[in-house]
């Protein structure tokens, strides 16, 4: 008893139980663990969202979305008649879209807890009949042919998305260009009647549950 006694009463602490309590000086005490905040991955980063997509009526909508963008075929942007016969034209053509890609992440407001986004470039690019082609280089200026230059490149397009209670809301459409210049920063997207806008700004409806 009186080991058990100087133990106690001694100045030196000794840890017990350690997962729920603590002998401080004689007195046993409760510990309170905070929280460790967001789990990490292996590499100490915090882990990605946990969506099961196929369960997910967002992430179904994201996807069938991506999928419709990637079935879109090249367009032609404008064309353009600079001389008189049947094939003195030019036309500037945007290619079908590559390297989509599209995710749902954390939201940072309660309106919505989550939000996604689809990614993919198309290429930018003039053309001119073969037949005329040398003619019209003959009939263009410096400054025209600079102009096609700094026009000819890839567009990066972003479409991104809030994801709440009320489903999937369209908040930004962007869009960079980089060619020969150099890249520049994101722009806000004006509207267009093509394939890969039509099917971004209008995500598939939500299927009904199977009665």
């Amino acid at each position: 008893m009186t080991g058990r006694r100087d133990l106690l009463e001694g100045v030196q602490c000794k840890l017990m139980r350690p997962i729920r309590s603590m002998l401080v000086c004689g007195l046993l005490l409760p510990v309170a663990f905070a929280p460790t905040g967001r789990s990490q991955d292996d590499h100490g980063r915090p882990d990605r969202l946990k969506i099961e997509v196929d369960r997910q009526p967002a992430a179904a909508r994201l996807r069938a979305t991506a999928q419709a963008i990637r079935e879109c075929l090249a367009a032609v942007e404008s064309e353009k008649r600079w001389g008189k016969r049947p094939l003195e034209i030019e036309r500037w053509y945007l290619g079908a879209p590559q390297n989509v890609v599209w995710d749902i992440v954390t939201g940072t407001t309660v309106r919505a807890p989550y939000s996604g986004f689809i990614e993919f470039s198309v290429s930018h690019y003039h053309w001119v009949p073969p037949e005329t082609s040398e003619k019209l280089q003959g009939k263009q200026s410096e400054g025209a042919a600079m102009l096609v230059a700094g026009q000819t490149g890839t567009r990066t397009l972003r479409y991104e998305y809030d994801i709440g209670p009320a489903g999937i809301e369209l908040v930004k459409a962007l869009v960079r260009f980089k060619n020969a210049f150099g890249t520049s920063d994101w722009q806000d997207l004006e509207k267009a009647d093509i394939c890969w806008d039509n099917a971004a700004r209008t995500p598939p409806a939500e299927k009904s549950a199977p009665r």
